[in-house]
């Protein structure tokens, strides 16, 4: 048999199948939604599709003329609110595909009970009558949004509520486990992160405060720009919150300062890694209070440019660079340094060993002291010799300014 004849045969098997496949089909879901079956001819309700059954939702916005909307590739829903309330009751997850466009909504939005998916494809969503209220888990890819507030009620931390690459113009209240990964938050009071929620922000900018409510914030590689004078950029202050911020941009060019994460919880570890942290003049850049924080490798200024406080509380820990700046006692080998420098050998009854210097260096290595009269003293060794030159003068060491 040729190929050719071989595939007529299947295809007429094919057809002749159709009928009982599509009786069985709707006998399975106890509705038909085909309007006539009969030979190798189905018609399908509403012209081309039975979207009454899918989850899988079309909207088009700019579609002007007349049909009934039935959420089909062809017959699309008009507004997203329609979409919404024409939803199939027996879907467990739906999608949503969007034509780029302004949808104007003149009442609240509420999503199903059930996970979504929303591609936005760079439509906006203007919900002027009330708050957008997501109750379960979604992902929104390329959507604007804006409105009084947006709501995530769903507290679950067993499936991801997800923002990407959109714009969020409203207030943003996060719930369960949340993610925002390349999302500009702006207008409203700012973004609220609930009790109990982890939330990842990557990649993403606010222009509003951010607000740790007995929640978890994690910020990398992100932004907050914001001019606040009542609050600090970012916000860690009641019991159960953290932040975790990390090779971000923190600024406020307010009176509200920069991080405030003074929330007392000496347990919960907070940290402020790699970040440039930039506040109005006076105002203060970190504020840890007795929280446990890290505060590491940062760049601290003022808005003119000079260097801001250093973080203000009792239980926060430096590192590299920052311990030469800040700690009152430093100690190697021991964590109760008895003089401003202590060093001594980690073990029981060791050699302590010192090294001023490199190997191979030319320079020679100073050590500048202070007599009781308050004159400076510096000590150094000369080519040659092996015992300390000790001289008012600075000589060798002169090759550092200022010392």
């Amino acid at each position: 048999m040729s190929i050719r004849k071989a595939l007529f045969v299947a295809s007429a098997v094919a057809l002749t199948a159709l009928p009982s496949i599509a009786s069985a089909f709707s006998s399975s879901i106890g509705y038909s939604p085909f309007s006539t079956i009969s030979g190798t001819t189905i018609t399908p309700q509403n012209g081309l599709s039975f979207a009454t059954t899918t989850s899988a939702l079309y909207v088009d916005v700019n579609r002007s003329d007349s049909y009934t909307p039935n959420g089909s590739i062809l017959n699309p829903y008009k507004s997203l609110s329609s979409a919404i309330a024409n939803e199939w009751p027996g879907a467990t997850a739906f999608s949503y595909n969007l034509a780029g466009g302004l949808d104007v909504e003149a009442s609240p939005l509420t999503f199903p009970t059930v996970p979504f998916t929303l591609i936005g494809n760079e439509s906006t969503l203007a919900d002027v009558g009330g708050c957008v209220t997501m109750q379960s888990a979604f992902d929104i890819y390329d959507y604007t949004i804006s409105a009084p507030c947006v709501l995530e009620t769903d507290p679950s931390n067993t499936s991801v509520h997800q923002f990407t690459n959109g714009v969020i113009s409203s207030s943003l209240v996060l719930d369960g486990i949340s993610t925002l990964q390349g999302e500009i938050v702006t207008g409203g009071s700012g973004l609220v992160i609930g009790p109990g929620t982890l939330s990842n922000v990557s990649g993403s900018l606010s222009y509003e405060p951010i607000f740790a409510n007995a929640g978890q914030l994690n910020l990398i590689d992100g932004e907050v720009s914001t001019t606040s004078n009542t609050y600090a950029a970012i916000n860690a202050t009641s019991t159960y919150s953290a932040a975790s911020i990390n090779a971000s941009n923190v600024w406020n060019f307010g009176s509200g300062g920069g991080i405030n994460i003074n929330n007392g919880a000496t347990s919960t570890l907070n940290d402020v890694l790699d970040s440039y942290i930039r506040t109005a003049q006076g105002s203060p850049s970190v504020t840890a209070g007795n929280a446990a924080t890290v505060f590491c490798g940062n760049m601290n200024l003022t808005a003119t440019g000079t260097l801001a406080a250093n973080p203000t509380g009792t239980n926060w820990f430096p590192c590299e660079s920052e311990y030469e700046i800040v700690l009152s006692k430093f100690g190697t080998g021991t964590t109760t340094p008895a003089a401003d420098f202590t060093a001594q050998a980690s073990s029981t009854n060791a050699t302590t060993t010192v090294e001023l210097g490199k190997s191979g260096q030319t320079k020679g290595t100073c050590i500048k002291m202070y007599r009781t009269d308050g004159s400076a003293i510096y000590a150094y060794v000369m080519a040659g010799a092996t015992t300390f030159t000790l001289s008012t003068t600075a000589n060798v060491c002169s090759q550092v300014a200022g010392f």
